[in-house]
């Protein structure tokens, strides 16, 4: 039998569920089979070259780094003047543009930066920026019993009240806070997928992560106030403007005029209960939430 170069293999066109465009792989069977591991629910198959439109992204690699090519997706910031070497880096930064094509892709729904978590009849959002605790709080409510929507990415349909689960694994930073309990780390080391020294994506089961596609009703929006200091875990009321305020940070549909984004924000707060929850324990947050919305699981 003759080996074959890999410098000779065509490059890899991917079909992802339902998107219209397609991702070239050249010579990055690694970045795709990554990629591939921390998708839940999504139809991913290969399809011939022949009468199909350009890619939406070319990836390749040049001196061992993945490079980037696109036209309507601009590279993740750490690619700039050169792209990452290693596999977790690629999968990382191209999770985060795959949300971006979905909002090209999806012109009927917006998205906000947000956990969300099936609890009791809907899902409890958490719309929040970085490092607010919001995949740690998601994990905590996963050893509960509660079912994970998404730790980053919420879709919702204009005019509606469902979210929809994007079925991407949720990624923990590292090293986990210290004051998090004995089973959760336990939790963390066995499912742990890939990962690096700064961050783990978690395998949870199809019954603790909702798969693409899979959508449920929002029936409380809360805000996340961590504090450094003890304090007892609370649920509060919270203020119609401060939760629209953040509610519109935290959208990034940007195709959308914010007039209609503001009416949507709005009609969605009219059908939620909002709160805020101030913790310092994930812990006592995760309880906090299973007591009011799930019945104490």
């Amino acid at each position: 039998m003759v080996a074959i170069s890999s410098d000779t293999l065509p490059a890899r066109l991917v079909h992802f569920g339902p998107y219209a465009s397609l991702v070239e792989f050249d010579d990055c069977d690694d970045l795709l089979e990554g990629f591939k591991s921390i998708l839940r629910g999504w139809h991913v198959r290969e399809v011939s070259e022949q009468g199909t439109p350009p890619p939406i992204i070319r990836f390749s690699k040049r001196d061992g780094r993945f490079q980037w090519q696109s036209e309507r997706l601009p590279p993740p910031d750490d690619w700039s003047p050169r792209g990452p070497r290693k596999v977790m880096d690629g999968v990382a930064d191209f999770h985060y543009r795959f949300l971006d094509w979905h909002a090209l892709e999806f012109t009927n729904q917006f998205c906000l930066h947000c956990a969300a978590v099936r609890v009791g009849g809907g899902l409890v959002i958490f719309p929040s920026g970085k490092k607010a605790g919001k995949s740690t709080l998601v994990t905590e409510l996963a050893l509960r019993g509660y079912q994970i929507f998404c730790d980053d990415v919420l879709p919702i349909e204009l005019g509606g009240n469902d979210g929809l689960a994007m079925g991407i694994l949720p990624r923990l930073r590292l090293p986990l806070p210290e004051n998090i309990s004995p089973d959760h780390s336990r939790f963390v080391d066995r499912r742990m997928g890939l990962a690096d020294r700064y961050a783990a994506y978690i395998n949870f089961r199809p019954s603790e992560l909702a798969a693409f596609g899979t959508t449920a009703p929002i029936r409380a929006i809360v805000l996340l106030r961590r504090s450094d200091a003890p304090v007892s875990a609370r649920l509060l009321p919270a203020g119609r403007a401060e939760t629209l305020a953040r509610m519109i940070d935290q959208n990034f549909a940007t195709h959308l005029s914010p007039t209609l984004i503001f009416d949507e924000m709005s009609a969605l707060m009219d059908r939620a209960e909002l709160r805020t929850l101030e913790f310092s324990d994930v812990g006592q947050a995760a309880q906090c939430i299973a007591e009011t919305y799930g019945g104490g699981a």
